[in-house]
């Protein structure tokens, strides 16, 4: 996969079910504010839940050091651990936030 430093997400519920971010730098996944993927609305997830890195390698999926809840990653065909390089199509899952990796 080629190193993109755009990273496009689709959300898949809640409230901004449909909409696309699109993320340019490291990002946490956060129930709190000021993150590009903030969902205060999820109550199930921590603050900060994850973390989406930009690297040399692409893009990576860690969970928070502190969180206390589960972060998946679903691929077709397998069982990634985290952390993990993003790749198209991944469905990713923390609380009920569910976000889907898009082609660059």
């Amino acid at each position: 996969m080629t190193t993109s430093a755009l990273l496009t997400l689709e959300i898949l519920s809640g409230p901004l079910d449909g909409c696309i971010v699109s993320l340019d730098s490291s990002a946490d996944w956060t129930r709190g504010a000021g993150s590009p993927l903030s969902f205060p609305w999820d109550d199930e997830l921590d603050a900060p839940q994850a973390q989406i890195k930009l690297g040399r390698n692409g893009w990576t999926l860690h969970p928070a050091p502190a969180t206390r809840r589960n972060t998946h990653l679903l691929r077709p065909g397998s069982k990634p651990r985290l952390p993990a390089t993003l790749q198209p199509g991944d469905l990713l899952k923390a609380g009920n936030t569910w976000l889907r990796v898009q082609e660059a």
